[in-house]
């Protein structure tokens, strides 16, 4: 299981009662066998190439998005961004020292069109290398908090393939 969140205190008590329950059997007869940290990355460049993990779900004024629309795809990006800030900082923790600035589409070529099932139905995603430019505070958001739509469902989940 991977998990990924920007909210430290979250990581350390999800950490924290894993190692409490480590070897132990739970639900399904399921053991925990080993808890893996990944290193804090910290972007610090304002272009940055990303690997999509599996899926990233974005979603349009006319529904999910595939590979397509560049235009489509970098307004989906901000419109998703804009409002998870705004809901962080509303009902979860004030974020005001986060400088947020539109994020643009550097390149999109290397996505693919996904297609995945999910709850009985199946949703439009995309998948592969992003190229993304912005003030290196939102490009960061966006590493610790997901790409897109459905990021607690598991989708979004970035990886640094290169700061350029």
């Amino acid at each position: 299981m991977t998990f990924s969140t920007g909210l430290f205190d979250l990581m350390t008590d999800v950490c924290n009662r894993a190692i409490a329950i480590k070897g132990q059997n739970t639900i399904l007869g399921l053991k925990l066998d080993q808890i893996q940290l990944l290193p804090n990355k910290e972007i610090r460049s304002d272009t940055v190439k990303f690997q999509v993990i599996g899926h990233a779900v974005l979603r349009g004024s006319d529904g999910y998005l595939d590979n397509t629309d560049a235009a489509q795809i970098e307004e989906a990006i901000n419109t998703h961004l804009q409002t998870k800030l705004n809901f962080l900082n509303q009902k979860i923790t004030p974020l005001d020292d986060i400088l947020y600035s539109p994020i643009k589409l550097v390149e999109h070529q290397k996505l693919t069109k996904g297609v995945c099932q999910h709850y009985g139905g199946k949703i439009t995603s995309i998948r592969g290398n992003i190229t993304l430019s912005g003030y290196p505070a939102s490009l960061q958001f966006l590493y610790d908090y997901g790409l897109g739509v459905r990021t607690g469902q598991g989708f979004g989940l970035l990886e640094v393939v290169k700061e350029l």
